[in-house]
């Protein structure tokens, strides 16, 4: 399959699909035109880094949460940091 039926098939955008190849996170195959197609096996690879893409935003929102709720303790953590 070409990467705009994969990208509709796992719900994402093309464009990310194509930042997850740049990071090395998705290595398609090539036709003879030069064009990505992708399998079976490509299409579980980006439904696991969906999943693991949600739960990072998830992650992320809960941090920002605590560190809103908890200014002097991030401003502790970041002077321990420098």
């Amino acid at each position: 399959m070409l990467i705009g039926e994969l990208a509709k098939r796992v719900g994402r955008h093309v464009d990310t699909l194509k930042r997850w190849e740049e990071a090395g996170l998705l290595v398609p195959n090539r036709d003879y035109r030069g064009r990505r197609t992708y399998g079976e096996e490509h299409f579980e690879q980006c439904l696991a880094l969906a999943k693991l893409s949600i739960a990072a935003q998830k992650n992320c929102c809960k941090l920002a949460k605590l560190a809103s709720q908890m200014p002097q303790q991030l401003a502790l953590l970041e002077r321990h940091a420098s």
